[in-house]
C-alpha cells in the first residue's frame, strides 16, 4: 500500500479532510467516504466504526437512542425515544490539533462539575478527567497521532462532543 505525505495539501485542507473522514455519514453524506478515500493512503491502519462515530455525536439511526435500539432488539418492543440533546454550554477545548497538552475552559454561568472523556476511533476510553469546573489543563497520554473524539458530560447532560487531532 502506498505510504505518502500530505505535501500536495496545505494544512487547512489536511485538517478538513481528516475532520470530514471521521464525521458521521448520516451528517456528511458521500463527502465522508470521499474524505476517507483521500486519507487512506496516508493512514492505512485507520478504521471507521460508523455506528460508534454517529452515536458518539448524538446521532442515532431512525432518531432512537442506543438504549432504545438495543431494547427494541432484545425485547421486540417498539420504543420511541428522543435523541439526547447536546448543550454547547460555552465549553472551549483547545488547542486543536494538540501536541499533548489540552485546555478546557467553561465560560458559562451555571455551577457544574463535568467529565471530559477522550475516545479512540474504536470507542475505547483513552482518558477520563473528572471535576472539570471552569478551567482545566490536561496532559494527554502518549498516544498515536490521529483523530480522536471527546465528550464533556455530567450525570444527565451532554454538554459538548467533538473531534480532537493529536499531532506530536
Amino acid at each position: 500500500m502506498m505510504q505518502g505525505d500530505w505535501t500536495h495539501f496545505d494544512s487547512t485542507e489536511v485538517s478538513g479532510i481528516m475532520g470530514l473522514a471521521v464525521d458521521c455519514p448520516y451528517v456528511g453524506g458521500p463527502a465522508v467516504y470521499k474524505a476517507r478515500t483521500l486519507a487512506m493512503p496516508y493512514l492505512p491502519s485507520l478504521n471507521f466504526d460508523d455506528l460508534w462515530i454517529c452515536n458518539s455525536m448524538g446521532i442515532y439511526k431512525n432518531g432512537n437512542t442506543r438504549f432504545a435500539e438495543e431494547n427494541k432488539l432484545l425485547n421486540g418492543g417498539n420504543i420511541l425515544a428522543a435523541k439526547p440533546a447536546v448543550y454547547d454550554e460555552q465549553y472551549t477545548v483547545y488547542p486543536n490539533p494538540s501536541s499533548g497538552q489540552l485546555s478546557i475552559a467553561y465560560e458559562g454561568t451555571a455551577e457544574r462539575k463535568a467529565v471530559f472523556t477522550l475516545y479512540d476511533m474504536l470507542g475505547n476510553v483513552i482518558l477520563k478527567k473528572t471535576d472539570v469546573v471552569t478551567y482545566v489543563s490536561i496532559e494527554i497520554p502518549n498516544i498515536a497521532n490521529g483523530v480522536y473524539t471527546y465528550s464533556i458530560t455530567d450525570e444527565s447532560h451532554i454538554y459538548k462532543r467533538g473531534k480532537l487531532i493529536i499531532e506530536r
